[in-house]
């Protein structure tokens, strides 16, 4: 049951979307966290955005109810996961996870569970959290 929360963290840096440049001390924390997850779909693939997601096994990916997490892969993470089996997972607490696909036991499924809304003014994907 302790599988799923065995994560390697690290800190999530993309070159894409720095979090440095959403940092400004007038916005909330949820604000920076709507706008960073918003930019990093809109470079990175998304699989899935999940709140309180729970494994068929019983393993969960958060730990208290509200909790989000995405997880998503570029073009070279597709390539390098048939080579190292790792799946990356992001909370809603910006923590960048690169779990070892075993430890993920419905993959598939959850790449079915995307729930994210489009805006009508433009391209970009913004989520609810």
């Amino acid at each position: 049951m302790a599988k799923c929360r065995h994560l390697l963290r690290t800190c999530l840096t993309s070159a894409s979307a720095p979090l440095s440049l959403l940092t400004p001390t007038k916005l909330s924390d949820s604000i920076i966290r709507k706008q960073y997850f918003a930019q990093l779909c809109h470079n990175h693939r998304l699989l899935l955005v999940l709140n309180d997601y729970e494994c068929k096994c019983g393993c969960r990916f958060s730990m208290k109810q509200g909790d989000f997490v995405i997880l998503y892969e570029t073009r070279n993470e597709l390539s390098m996961w048939y080579r190292n089996k790792l799946v990356t997972v992001i909370s809603n607490e910006l923590v960048c996870s690169k779990i070892p696909c075993e430890y993920v036991c419905d993959v598939k499924l959850l790449r079915e569970r995307v729930r994210s809304r489009y805006c009508s003014s433009d391209d970009e994907q913004s989520f609810d959290l």
